[in-house]
């Protein structure tokens, strides 16, 4: 291909003719343009597709981390509502207990 260009350029010289060298001349440059310009298109669209994949790579790790948070809230919401039951009961007990011994005994304390 480049042998062709060369060709047409030396015919292009060697006859003299400058308003047809000044043509093939701009058309060379426009075609430089425009490989040029779709190498930068080309570029442009491998970039926003390697964000994309970060995006995803993100929201991913997002969700994740989302699904452990909530798997920790549940556990801490469990806990809390066994401990609240547990204290309503010791609470109950102690106010149905007569007596120091008699709170002594529910705990297991030594008299």
């Amino acid at each position: 291909m480049l042998t062709f260009f060369r060709k047409i350029r030396k015919t292009l010289l060697e006859s003299g003719s400058t308003r047809r060298y000044l043509l093939y001349a701009i058309g060379e440059i426009a075609l430089v343009v425009i490989g040029i310009l779709i190498a930068v298109q080309i570029n442009n669209l491998n970039e926003a597709k390697i964000q994309r994949n970060l995006e995803q790579e993100a929201l991913a790790r997002l969700l994740e981390d989302l699904q452990q948070d909530a798997d920790r809230l549940h556990f801490l919401d469990t806990s809390y509502v066994r401990l609240i039951s547990e204290d309503r009961m010791a609470i109950k007990l102690f106010i149905e207990a007569e007596s120091l011994n008699d709170i002594r005994t529910l705990i297991d304390l030594p008299t």
